[in-house]
């Protein structure tokens, strides 16, 4: 069982690391002449977390308890995705926030 844990850790790890590079490229892309394209974005987004989440917790069940899979970002994806924020906070706080609230995976 050993060897499927360690397989499900590996893969679940490459996802969200992939979902986080996704938010920060949809983070890059605010452009304050349309917000209304950007919350779109992030609602997709959103989309995209709630099933990661599930998905992990799923998994974890499966497996019998925790998996050991990095959920924060890594810290150039953090300070990237922070950085943009607080550029979009200035014009939104409201989109700013949601931004953040979505690098969070078990949220």
């Amino acid at each position: 069982m050993s060897y499927l844990r360690r397989d499900i850790e590996m893969n679940l790890g490459r996802e969200i690391a992939t979902y986080q590079q996704k938010l920060m490229e949809v983070a890059e892309g605010f452009n304050e002449d349309n917000v209304a394209a950007f919350e779109a974005r992030l609602e997709t987004t959103r989309g995209l977390r709630a099933s990661l989440a599930q998905r992990l917790n799923n998994l974890s069940r499966v497996v019998g308890g925790d998996l050991n899979v990095q959920v924060e970002p890594f810290a150039d994806v953090s300070a990237s995705i922070n950085s943009r924020a607080a550029q979009i906070s200035s014009v939104n706080s409201s989109v700013a926030n949601r931004l953040l609230s979505l690098t969070l995976i078990n949220e």
